[in-house]
């Protein structure tokens, strides 16, 4: 099975060393009390595979930027895959799109 089957050919990849354990990052990245902390000023999921999230970050002068989608695949400590859309946007330009957390 091609796991990145309808990915643009756009994708973004990057690695970064975190000094924190892979649960550590898995909870930061999963638990809307701790994205709230780093990322987004309101954050709500349904952490299971096919559940939705909603995360609102700050934008300038008061502006809010909501991206929200499904999660596709969760590996406790290992793996986070979700869709990714622009709230805002009528048209989805990233209707295929997934942003993938891999933790080693």
């Amino acid at each position: 099975m091609d796991n990145n089957a309808g990915a643009s050919s756009q994708a973004i990849s990057f690695q970064r060393t975190i000094g924190a354990s892979a649960e550590t990052i898995y909870a930061a990245w999963t638990t809307p009390s701790l994205i709230e902390g780093w990322m987004a000023s309101h954050a709500e999921n349904a952490l299971k595979v096919g559940g939705s999230y909603r995360y609102e970050i700050p934008g300038p002068e008061g502006s809010a930027f909501v991206h929200q989608g499904i999660f596709l695949a969760l590996e406790p400590g290992r793996l986070v895959r979700q869709s990714f859309a622009i709230e805002s946007e009528e048209e989805n330009p990233f209707e295929k799109e997934f942003i993938e957390l891999r933790l080693t």
